[in-house]
């Protein structure tokens, strides 16, 4: 039988094994293990060493097992073009393109690569091999880094800002000599980029921003200071203002021209405040028709001197008048203003006036002298001609009387008070009238006669007697009628000082005017005059005389026909005595030539 020799076989097979030795089995096999996967340990880590550990990437690049410059090479090649592109900014006005590099755009490799390189290397080594597994099963990534300098972009975006501002145009008027120049307004525009900047960081900070980009800059109207509407509301104030203006002092009127107003005219201020303005210090100006019309010069008191110089007495001095340029200024800027205002009065700007003092008053003067008055004068207009020697006959003896004073009672006499009258003293040849007929060039100091009559009729005026008084041969009308006084070599002008104080002689004289005053402390005397009666008119005629100093059929006019008449005039003096205690009233008296005045009553003195 085959049995036994098989038995040992079989029980071999079945032989339980023993617990002794599987222990020492699975220690060793552990030991084994763990001496194996030490082993694979450290080589991990020495294949790894300044590596990437495995499963890393940055952004979609895979840079795990290399090194810092095969990665940094990885990337150079992977992202440089992220430093390469623009974005073009816009603007209603402008635009501008920034370049990546005109901000300074990089991709942050130097983080990228500290951040992949220190993946999973943070604690010992079966640390780092167990995260270089990790990263098998389950990769990681390091974000994408882009930066850029922020600095230079703001400063990019400010001069876009500056380059695209367009300031705004205010509206202008100006006055230009016939009317006013006008300048329209037009809106600014700002670019704001405050919006914009936020777009623009986003697209430089994103990795996935096209190379080329553009970002759209918002623009906002600017309105001017000043608009159309602001001029428009201001000329019509000015227009307003410039309308003609009547000014106006009693009776008297003056209007001021609009174009005149408009030369006053100015603007200033900006929008809402834009308006018309006056310059005041053109007004005076155009007052000078005003000014000259209203104007009555002081009356200075004046010393009144003698032929031999000394002071007679002083003349009383009295206040002018005169526009009062300042208050009509201010007048006339409130009614302009007003009319700009809308306040549209057709009444005139009444001007004002004020008072002109004397440089030399009365009080101050009759400190020195005593205070006389005018009590007679007489002005004579005439023609300067060979009939008064070229005025010499008259201007000579007018001077020669002034200054010369006739005392209480005394007479003056004309010829007497002139001394002597020859070529010597200035008087020339002169017309004459001889037989009724005038003569030329052949009487000495000829035409005197508009001297004597000019001192005569201020002599009578001033109420004075007159003692003797000649008329001329005819009427001549430069003299009032019935009131001249001729003299000759036989006849002469006399007048009697009848008051209780010295009479003083005042002239004065230039070619063509003649003029005599009478001045003394005031006596109370008035004097008025009648018309003038004329009776028994005798009509001219013409007569022709034959001569032989004409060629035949020549003629020549040497005279002139003047009516024959006979004239009266009346003289009527009040003398204003003090009242006495019966209450008499002045003595009045009226004398036909003749011209006396009556004594006050006996018990009161004349003053």
């Amino acid at each position: 039988m085959a049995a036994p020799s098989e038995a040992p076989q079989i029980a071999r097979r079945l032989a339980v094994p023993r617990p002794g030795r599987v222990a020492a089995r699975f220690v060793a096999g552990t030991v084994l293990g763990v001496l194996l996967a030490f082993g694979a340990v450290i080589g991990f880590g020495q294949a790894y060493e300044g590596k990437i550990l495995p499963g890393v990437a940055i952004g979609s690049v895979d840079v795990s097992g290399l090194t810092r410059p095969q990665a940094q090479a990885v990337l150079d090649a992977a992202f440089d073009r992220l430093e390469t592109g623009q974005i073009t900014v816009r603007s209603t006005r402008d635009a501008m393109s920034i370049s990546f590099a005109d901000v300074g755009r990089v991709v942050d490799d130097a983080a990228m690569l500290d951040e992949a390189m220190a993946r999973g290397r943070g604690g010992n080594r079966l640390d780092v091999a167990l995260a270089g597994l990790r990263g098998l099963i389950r990769p990681s990534t390091v974000d994408l880094s882009v930066n850029y300098d922020r600095d230079k972009l703001a400063a990019l975006l400010a001069s876009f800002t500056a380059r695209s501002r367009r300031s705004p145009i205010d509206a202008t008027v100006r006055v230009e000599r016939f009317g006013y120049l006008i300048g329209g307004s037009v809106d600014g525009v700002q670019v704001d980029t405050d919006r914009v900047a936020t777009a623009i960081d986003s697209a430089l900070l994103d990795p996935g921003t096209a190379p080329t980009t553009d970002q759209s800059a918002d623009s906002m109207a600017i309105a001017p200071a000043t608009s159309d509407a602001d001029v428009a509301r201001a000329l019509a104030a000015a227009e307003r203002m410039a309308a003609p203006l009547k000014l106006s002092r009693g009776s008297k009127t003056w209007t001021v021209s609009r174009s005149r107003l408009r030369t006053w005219i100015s603007f200033s201020g900006t929008g809402a405040s834009l308006a018309p303005t006056i310059d005041t210090s053109k007004i005076p100006a155009s007052l000078k028709a005003a000014r000259k019309a209203l104007s009555r010069p002081a009356t200075e008191a004046r010393y009144l001197r003698t032929r031999a110089g000394r002071v007679f007495g002083v003349s009383a001095s009295s206040a002018g008048r005169g526009l009062d340029v300042a208050g009509a200024t201010k007048r006339i800027r409130t009614m302009l203003e007003a009319r700009a205002a809308g306040n549209v009065s057709p009444k005139p700007v009444k001007l004002p006036i004020m008072a002109v003092a004397p440089r030399l008053s009365t009080d101050e003067a009759t400190k020195t002298a005593p205070l006389v008055s005018l009590l007679g004068t007489w002005t004579t207009y005439y023609q300067v001609s060979a009939h008064n020697g070229f005025a010499a006959n008259i201007t000579v003896p007018a001077r020669k009387l002034d200054g010369v004073v006739v005392n209480p009672g005394q007479l003056f006499d004309f010829w007497g008070a002139l001394g002597e009258v020859s070529f010597r003293t200035g008087y020339r040849l002169g017309g004459a009238i001889v037989g009724g007929h005038s003569v030329e060039g052949k009487a000495l100091a000829g035409g005197i006669c508009a001297a004597s009559t000019t001192l005569f009729n201020a002599a009578a005026r001033g109420g004075l007697q007159i003692v003797t008084r000649s008329p001329h041969w005819y009427y001549i009308t430069r003299y009032p009628l019935g009131l001249d006084a001729t003299v000759s070599g036989s006849q002469s002008m006399r007048f009697r000082n009848d008051t209780a104080h010295p009479i003083l002689i005042k002239s004065i004289a230039s070619p063509g005017i003649v003029r005599f005053e009478i001045w003394s402390v005031p006596n109370g005397r008035t004097t008025t005059w009648s018309a003038p009666s004329v009776t028994n008119v005798v009509r001219g005629s013409d007569s022709v005389q034959y001569t032989s100093t004409l060629a035949p059929g020549e003629r020549k006019r040497i005279e002139w026909p003047v009516d024959g008449k006979d004239v009266s005039v009346t003289r009527s003096d009040r003398v204003r005595c003090p009242r006495s205690r019966e209450g008499r009233k002045p003595f009045v008296a009226h004398v036909a030539y003749r011209l006396e005045v009556g004594p006050c009553p006996s018990n009161q003195e004349e003053p």
